[in-house]
């Protein structure tokens, strides 16, 4: 079985430069964030799973890799099924 997953760059606004938002300094930022945030996520979801809060909803999180070709980085993640605009 296999993982379908999407690779993504940050957007820049038309005309502007692609370095600052293009940077390996820009995508490690966004996996540490990603990374605490997934932490924070299954340490919650350990506290509340007592059995006396199961109204208590777990949170989701996604995990995400950083890519690099050709000098040029990416974030991978799992793809997310549904309607996309």
């Amino acid at each position: 079985m296999y993982r379908v997953e999407v690779v993504k760059r940050f957007k820049t606004e038309l005309g502007k430069s692609l370095s600052p938002q293009h940077s390996k300094k820009r995508d490690l930022q966004q996996m540490e964030v990603r990374t605490v945030s997934r932490q924070l996520a299954q340490e919650f979801n350990k506290r509340t799973s007592h059995r006396y809060l199961t109204w208590v909803l777990k949170v989701k999180y996604t995990e995400v890799s950083l890519l690099e070709t050709q000098g040029k980085f990416y974030t991978k993640e799992k793809l997310f099924k549904g309607e996309w605009v």
